[in-house]
């Protein structure tokens, strides 16, 4: 329940603000993105609660929704990656400058197969199922604290970066007795390390990572008539 005031305090400048003024800025992608993800949120609420409860059929049946929803979620990801990268100078749109946005997709589409493909393993599945919506840590905290600089330094990012860190060691050292399901927050953890660590040393070192392969992917990505 605190991914609400969190969504709404880091979308609102660029979203929910601008139902009272101008909304030339707001796309159907992103009303697409923004229906979705509501939807996904309202889950992870309604979900634990029919466990606590004990009403385990509506708990499958509102799990079934997901089938239909997450594929959305992802597709609607995909489409705002996709406009995005179009409006970056093509030498911009390199793999490594779409691996924050890409990170998103691959988390929360990574944690809900799990989730699916371990949904009678309890403890694998609710924390697989909290690593969907720990995913919306990054855009949220970018877009809060992002725009922090300290003369060049861009201090609001390195702080979005460990505190999104900071959650992941926090949640491993609190459930360090736990012995069934412990490497889903590990694992999580090693993969946004490395996703920023990659960031940072791309901008750090000015495009010195030959990845032109998967660049090559990606202007291709952006190359297809989607948006």
């Amino acid at each position: 329940m605190g991914l609400i005031p969190l969504v709404l305090l880091g979308f609102w400048k660029s979203y929910f603000s601008k139902f009272f003024g101008d909304t030339n800025g707001l796309t159907g992608y992103t009303h697409f993105h923004a229906i979705v993800m509501t939807g996904w949120v309202c889950l992870l609420i309604v979900q634990p609660m029919l466990i606590k409860r004990k009403k385990f059929k509506i708990h499958r049946f509102v799990g079934k929704i997901s089938y239909l929803l997450m594929p959305l979620i992802l597709v609607s990801m995909l489409f705002l990656i996709h406009k995005g990268g179009n409006l970056r100078p093509i030498e911009e749109g390199t793999f490594v400058n779409a691996l924050i946005p890409l990170l998103g997709p691959f988390v929360i589409g990574g944690c809900y197969m799990v989730a699916i493909l371990k949904r009678k393993n309890t403890a694998i599945h609710a924390r697989a199922m909290v690593g969907t919506g720990l995913a919306l840590l990054d855009p949220t905290l970018m877009r809060i604290l992002g725009p922090l600089t300290l003369g060049s330094v861009p201090i609001g990012f390195y702080a979005a970066i460990a505190i999104i860190l900071g959650v992941f060691i926090v949640l491993i050292i609190w459930e360090r007795n736990q012995t069934i399901g412990r490497w889903i927050f590990p694992s999580l953890l090693g993969i946004y390390f490395t996703v920023y660590t990659l960031v940072i040393y791309q901008a750090e070192t000015n495009n010195s990572l030959d990845l032109s392969p998967l660049d090559s992917l990606m202007k291709w990505f952006y190359a297809l008539p989607l948006t």
